[in-house]
């Protein structure tokens, strides 16, 4: 997947760096390299944490992946450009937050599931769900959104597996299964094998705490449905 473009220019520049200057008026975006520098020798940043808790070594480190430009700058302008990263501060990075916010809250709002759920019910017609164990689930390709989801699949999912598995590629990806499901406190998925070459996992609902995710290896044909074994928890 093609890198954002400035990242592609910082990344080709010998002297280049972050765009606008290192104070002064509202910080600009800050766009860090993708490749870190190894031959920049990074300040001291003493030996204990700092107020927000982070660690000398983590500025040290972060400072290599900073445009060329403000790794020139002095110790205290580098210090302030890397808390905007690290702490979240960046008035740019608030303002995406909030538009990823403005976003969410508008797919929920115009959320098709629970309707479809609702028209499903009062018509006793049956629904494809996720899988045989899951009652909630609804598979999104029921109601419209398949060619929405392939073209998902072609230009989002297949080039992030190529970029990230290059020695597998992307070609196999010629089909997907996809569907939403709800979650009630205490109960969850429970164990389930997905065959599938990868699994994507997206949070569409409101916040919460918990849910973790377990993997616990690859099954074989002949042992889908096997107990698992404590060398694979």
């Amino acid at each position: 997947m093609p890198l954002p473009r400035r990242v592609r220019e910082e990344r080709g520049r010998t002297s280049g760096g972050c765009r606008g200057s290192v104070s002064g008026g509202e910080a600009p975006p800050l766009w860090l390299r993708t490749v870190p520098d190894m031959d920049h020798v990074s300040d001291d940043y003493g030996d204990a944490p700092d107020e927000h808790g982070v660690v000398p070594a983590t500025y040290q480190a972060l400072e290599r992946y900073l445009p060329s430009t403000i790794r020139a700058a002095s110790r205290e302008q580098k210090l302030a450009v890397m808390r905007r990263v690290l702490v979240g501060e960046d008035p740019a990075v608030l303002r995406a937050r909030q538009r990823q916010r403005d976003y969410m809250e508008a797919i929920q709002s115009a959320y098709q599931v629970d309707r479809f759920q609702r028209w499903a019910y009062i018509m006793n017609q049956r629904i494809v769900r996720g899988n045989h164990m899951d009652k909630r689930s609804v598979n999104l390709s029921d109601f419209g959104l398949e060619t929405m989801l392939d073209d998902l699949v072609k230009d989002f999912i297949a080039p992030i597996i190529k970029g990230r598995y290059p020695e597998l590629g992307a070609l196999s990806l010629d089909s997907h299964h996809t569907f939403v499901t709800s979650y009630i406190q205490g109960e969850g998925e429970g164990f389930h094998v997905d065959d599938s070459e990868v699994t994507v996992n997206v949070c569409i609902g409101g916040e919460f705490t918990g849910g973790d995710m377990y993997f616990r290896g690859i099954r074989c044909g002949d042992h889908v449905s096997c107990e698992i074994q404590n060398e694979i928890l």
